[in-house]
């Protein structure tokens, strides 16, 4: 019979196309289906609760991990894609941290149309989800919760961030997605706060709140 603690729920997260709640425990990944919010699946394992954070490609059987520290199987700075009914790997996503920055550590993992964004304290990786190949790296980001937002759609992504450098400012890249490749452009918005703790981006993409 489990405890009290290792029933307790450390984080949830919700899958791109909002179809999956994601629990996560000490020792166990629970999914929900949200329409029903009936379990529809679990993942158990000793090291399990010491992921950072972990939800589903959308419906799939494939879930997306973060690693944390002390954990041998998905360890810190790793992003694994793992098959629930195989229980195995089937691709992964290692982040060598800068010596000169030793606290820019991943913290959180987005999933946009077929892109995969790892956010770190510092910085922002973009990776093509299919084949996990690098394809850009955002510089100059104030990693933290509520100092990134994104929107995407079939054919853009929008990904906003506070400047490290300047809290002030706002930068708002949008990404388009063509048939021969993609698309940059960066807009930076100065706003007059002193400092901006926390930016969304609307549902439909066409409004940045900052507050």
């Amino acid at each position: 019979m489990e405890s009290e603690e290792e029933m307790s729920i450390d984080k949830c997260r919700m899958n791109s196309d909002y179809s999956v709640l994601t629990t996560i425990h000490k020792h166990k990944l629970s999914f929900f289906e949200t329409k029903t919010f009936k379990e529809i699946a679990d993942f158990s394992d000793k090291n399990t609760g010491f992921v950072s954070l972990a939800f589903p490609i959308h419906r799939s059987n494939i879930i997306i991990i973060l690693g944390k520290k002390a954990n041998l199987r998905f360890p810190e700075n790793t992003v694994h894609l793992w098959n629930i009914e195989k229980q195995e790997s089937i691709g992964s996503i290692s982040i060598k941290v800068d010596p000169m920055m030793p606290d820019d550590l991943l913290f959180n993992v987005f999933l946009a149309n077929t892109y995969l964004f790892v956010a770190s304290r510092y910085r922002i990786y973009m990776f093509d989800l299919m084949t996990l190949e690098h394809e850009f790296t955002f510089e100059d980001v104030y990693g933290k919760e509520g100092c990134i937002s994104m929107y995407y759609s079939e054919k853009q992504i929008i990904l906003s961030y506070i400047s490290n450098n300047n809290q002030s400012i706002v930068k708002v890249n949008k990404i388009k997605i063509l048939k021969d490749g993609l698309k940059y452009s960066q807009r930076f918005i100065a706003t007059n706060f002193a400092s901006v703790q926390y930016i969304q981006i609307s549902p439909k993409g066409k409004f940045l709140a900052v507050a």
